[in-house]
């Protein structure tokens, strides 16, 4: 054994039997010794020093250890191991410093650090210098709103293609995460498009307003080429007023009922029936249509209560122009029309009246 090692051992022996405060003392004696000279040490130096460190860390009052970070953070060659465990400290003032500033800490760490702690340990690791594409992506998956928010506006975070579609996804839903969005510099073409196009008027207006002079140009070439393309695109509205005519012309309009229904929904003839359930109920045909073409069952639902359809109808309706629909949602949609007050439904249909 050298002089070195005995040196070592003694120290840690003096460390291991002194008292509570003195290790505090010594604990804060050896960091600063360590952050004067961190840049001149060698490896086998720093690695005494995490040694030491780590000993004396153990049972240390949370101020203690908060200070400690503090001092370690900014330093590029810090203790590893030291590091490591006060990044993984339960309380965020310990923790946090390194978290956002410590070079120490590897990819590895972090993203293991952000799979498991809590939102303020993700929230600080959003605010580092750098953040890689593997921390984002855990970052973006498990963040609260606050993380994803100072994540999108730290500049020196890097997004793989799944998280910064998830990251556009989450903005849809929050107004100041698209406005940080567009603002980067890294967002692919069809993301971008589709933050502006999701946007609600006034949201797209402040989302423009934040961009600089020729960005906002070019956000406005990009929304006219996609409002072309959807107005190209999009089907022309169906009209019923032919069918109306021919229900009318069939029946006779004192003589339409639920069986007239029935029989136009049996053989799938979609126009005629949803003019029979339009003359039923006098709900205009393209608020009827609008409930087929998408997943607002509860709304047929409704009409079909109020005017006092049965189940066997009100079945027809919902299949209608659909593929087939699960036995089970049909189930489903049998109790809740069941539930379903006609009274109530019979106002709800009254106030759609009012408005059409």
């Amino acid at each position: 054994m050298n002089l070195h090692d005995r040196s070592i051992r003694s120290l840690e022996a003096a460390i291991d039997c002194a008292s509570h405060d003195s290790r505090a003392e010594n604990l804060r004696r050896i960091t600063d010794l360590l952050v004067v000279g961190s840049e001149a040490y060698s490896e086998e130096a720093l690695a005494v020093f995490d040694r030491l460190l780590g000993r004396l860390i153990r049972e240390i009052e949370t101020k203690v250890l908060a200070e400690i970070s503090r001092k370690l953070a900014p330093i590029k060659r810090g203790p590893v191991g030291v590091v490591r465990t006060l990044a993984r400290h339960d309380e965020i003032v310990v923790a946090g410093p390194v978290l956002t500033d410590a070079e120490a800490l590897g990819e590895a760490d972090l993203v293991d650090i952000a799979r498991t702690k809590s939102q303020a340990h993700l929230l600080a690791i959003s605010q580092r210098a750098r953040v890689q594409e593997a921390v984002t992506d855990v970052l973006v998956r498990r963040g609260n709103d606050e993380v994803v928010r100072v994540l999108a506006a730290n500049k020196g975070a890097s997004f793989s293609e799944d998280g910064m579609g998830a990251l556009a996804g989450r903005a849809e839903g929050d107004e100041t995460l698209a406005e940080r969005m567009v603002q980067r510099a890294d967002v692919p073409h069809h993301i971008f498009c589709k933050l502006l196009v999701a946007a609600t008027s006034v949201v797209r207006e402040r989302l423009l307003a934040a961009l600089a002079p020729d960005a906002r140009a070019e956000a406005l070439r990009i929304l006219e080429r996609v409002s072309v393309s959807i107005a190209d695109q999009a089907p022309e509205p169906r009209s019923y007023g032919a069918a109306i005519r021919r229900v009318l012309v069939e029946t006779g309009q004192g003589e339409i009922d639920e069986q007239v229904l029935l029989k136009y929904a049996g053989s799938q003839q979609t126009e005629e029936a949803v003019a029979t359930l339009s003359l039923l109920a006098s709900v205009p045909t393209d608020t009827i249509d609008k409930y087929l073409t998408g997943e607002q069952f509860e709304s047929l639902l409704i009409i079909c209560r109020a005017t006092d359809l049965t189940w066997s109808a009100a079945s027809a309706v919902i299949q209608l122009n659909r593929s087939a629909v699960p036995a089970q949602t049909i189930d489903e949609l049998r109790q809740r029309f069941e539930r379903i007050d006609r009274e109530q439904a019979r106002q709800i249909v009254q106030l759609w009246q009012t408005k059409a």
